[in-house]
């Protein structure tokens, strides 16, 4: 385990935490995840973006047991935002 990566730790951290604590780190990645949003400078560069929030998803491995719902809500509204943002986007340029 000395050597094993970071997101291995998260993972196994996330598949025995209790529901409160998994609500606790599904709240911070959403504040995480609606910064990157307002992030005009990020959101004009989509390799940038797309790893950051990759970064922040990955934080949230092994939680679907406790928070199912939640997490589906988290992830429609992210590619809810996305698709706004392309749209938005779109018609700016036409």
């Amino acid at each position: 385990m000395k050597y094993a990566p970071e997101q291995f730790y998260v993972e196994v951290k996330n598949k025995f935490t209790d529901s409160s604590m998994a609500l606790s780190i599904l709240k911070k990645v959403d504040r995480e995840i609606q910064k990157l949003f307002k992030d005009e400078d990020l959101l004009y560069s989509p390799t940038d973006f797309d790893q950051a929030l990759t970064k922040n998803i990955t934080k949230l491995i092994k939680l679907e047991k406790h928070l199912k719902t939640e997490l589906e809500d988290l992830i429609f509204g992210v590619m809810s935002r996305c698709v706004s943002y392309l749209l938005a986007r779109r018609k700016r340029k036409y």
